[in-house]
């Protein structure tokens, strides 16, 4: 699993919502845990926010409007993501430079990607 990479995963409310994996390759290896991005489809609230960035239906296989909530960043257990299939899409480099700054806002940092 790769940076950019989203996969639909079972979260603590039991349902099945779009995830970004963020966490270096490296650390992905295995059956331990691995760092995502959770998104949310209340779109027309977040999709302005300074840590939130919009993704669009059809895009990244993404089924409906959504955004990724750059401060909602969580440790899941492999198990946790629906693999099944492989990846449901994976972020071009722009939109994920633009959640790499949207972490940046969150965590006071000035977060400039490469």
């Amino acid at each position: 699993m790769v940076p950019g990479e989203i996969y639909k995963a079972k979260l603590k409310s039991g349902k099945l919502v779009p995830v970004i994996v963020i966490s270096r390759s490296d650390l992905n290896l295995g059956d331990s845990s691995l760092c995502v991005m959770t998104t949310t489809y209340r779109f027309d609230i977040r999709k302005d926010l300074a840590n939130c960035v919009p993704l669009f239906n059809g895009k990244f296989g993404i089924a409906e409007d959504c955004v990724a909530q750059c401060n909602n960043i969580l440790s899941i257990d492999h198990a946790d993501l629906d693999t099944s299939n492989g990846p449901i899409g994976m972020l071009d480099r722009k939109t994920h430079r633009k959640i790499i700054k949207a972490v940046g806002f969150a965590l006071i940092a000035d977060c400039v990607p490469e």
